[in-house]
């Protein structure tokens, strides 16, 4: 979320392509499946464009 925050602050697209295995949003912890992380990325809604 650092990244995504500096991409934001310099007005630059984030893509946010891929979670890890141990993923955490909002202050909750996911254990994710391999097969799923593309997926569950582009559902955690985080991407930024300019």
């Amino acid at each position: 979320m650092d990244i995504r925050e500096q991409c934001i602050r310099k007005n630059v697209n984030f893509e946010f392509r891929q979670c890890g295995t141990h993923f955490i949003k909002d202050g909750r912890r996911y254990k994710l499946a391999t097969k799923i992380l593309g997926s569950q990325a582009r559902k955690a809604n985080i991407d930024y464009e300019v």
